[in-house]
């Protein structure tokens, strides 16, 4: 019995290692751990996915604002810049306007009478030119420029389609800038040239008041010694400014007075002997170096006269570079060009040059301001009795060979 136990208790034995390599042959756990473990896998995986979205997402939202605050910035630059050419050309403009308001009173004061007619045209064409271009910049400042400051979106496709809009804008303003800054250039080069016309305006003056002087030459020294000053300063200008306009202004009084003087003092020429007269004049002045004369005439002067004697005096001052009144008889002129008369009027401007020759020789004695005059006449030729020495006999030759020396 106890073998027949033992042998029975084998197979149980047996069985029960069987059954537990069965059992765990047939466990399910192992398909358990992988179940997992793929569900762990998957997880990590859909968060690695929503991690790149997300990336993703993140760079192109980023992308979208770096190119919006771009835009905006270059928008802010380019209405700086703007700015800055409207205040450009504003201040240009107000110059240039100021100019043209100045430059045709200048026009308006010069009349062609004053200066050379074809300078004088030339200034109220750029005058014209000028406020052509002041009207085309006032224009283009007046102009309403579109205000563009929204708020900055949330949506990458919001911020790209705002930046496109500020990109634009900003386009449009630099071209706008543009065209201000081609105004501006356009009304530097009108400046430039009123400029120029109104230089070539003043170099006109001279010859026309030479003109003008020779159109009234009889009238007096006084008047004509006040216009030449007065041409003077008018030429002398460069610029346009208010200074130029007074000089040209006292330019056109003087020029009345020239013009009204010379009519009185031809009037009191009228007559048979006119035209005899005004000959005895120009050679007066002819020989007188610069000395403005003033002239009379009577009967008798110095009490002389007559159809057998001629008979002149003279005056002289040597203030502003020497004036002098000569008086002559009606028969100076009524001989004239005869020697003696050209004689008896050199002796007489040999008097009047002592005005810009003062200290050459004794000017409070009559004798020596004879034998000047005498001496002075025979300098230039005129051996004639009517030269003085008649009247004053012949004057010493150191006296001649210094009166040769004041022209």
């Amino acid at each position: 019995m106890g073998a027949r136990d033992a042998q029975a208790d084998a197979p149980a034995e047996h069985d029960s290692v069987d059954a537990l390599v069965e059992a765990t042959h047939d466990s399910p756990a192992p398909s358990r751990r992988r179940h997992r473990l793929a569900a762990v896998i998957a997880s990590a995986l859909g968060g690695l996915a929503l991690a790149g979205g997300g990336i993703a997402a993140g760079i192109v939202h980023l992308s979208a604002n770096e190119r919006f605050d771009a835009a905006a910035d270059e928008l802010d630059e380019s209405v700086e810049r703007a700015a800055a050419a409207d205040d450009a050309l504003s201040a240009t403009l107000t110059a240039v306007h100021a100019e043209i308001d100045l430059a045709g009173k200048i026009s308006q004061a010069a009349t062609p009478a004053l200066v050379g007619q074809a300078a004088d045209e030339t200034l109220e064409t750029m005058v014209t030119a000028a406020s052509g271009s002041v009207d085309a910049a006032a224009t283009l400042l007046a102009r309403a420029e579109p205000k563009h400051d929204p708020a900055k979106p949330l949506w990458p496709w919001e911020l790209h389609d705002e930046a496109s809009v500020l990109e634009s804008r900003a386009d449009q303003t630099d071209a706008s800038t543009r065209l201000v800054e081609t105004t501006e250039d356009a009304l530097a080069d009108a400046s430039a040239d009123l400029g120029e016309a109104v230089s070539d305006l003043y170099a006109s003056v001279a010859p026309a008041a030479a003109g003008l002087e020779e159109a009234s030459v009889s009238a007096e020294a006084d008047v004509v010694l006040d216009f030449r000053e007065a041409a003077g300063a008018a030429s002398a200008q460069s610029e346009i400014a208010d200074a130029a306009l007074i000089a040209l202004q006292d330019y056109a009084r003087q020029a009345e007075a020239l013009r009204a003087s010379g009519e009185a003092e031809a009037a009191e020429k009228a007559g048979p002997l006119y035209e005899r007269r005004l000959e005895v004049e120009a050679f007066a002045r002819s020989i007188a170096g610069g000395v403005v004369l003033d002239f009379d005439w009577a009967p008798v002067v110095a009490g002389v006269g007559g159809a057998n004697a001629l008979g002149g005096t003279a005056e002289w001052d040597p203030d502003r570079g020497g004036t002098a009144t000569l008086t002559f008889s009606d028969s100076v002129a009524q001989w004239w060009p005869d020697e003696v008369a050209q004689a008896v009027v050199a002796h007489e401007v040999g008097h009047a040059i002592s005005a810009k020759c003062v200290g050459m020789y004794d000017q409070t004695r009559r004798s020596t301001r004879e034998e000047w005059a005498t001496a002075w006449a025979i300098s230039m030729g005129h051996t004639s009795y009517g030269n003085g020495t008649q009247a004053y006999g012949p004057p010493r030759q150191e006296i001649v060979d210094l009166a040769a020396t004041c022209r």
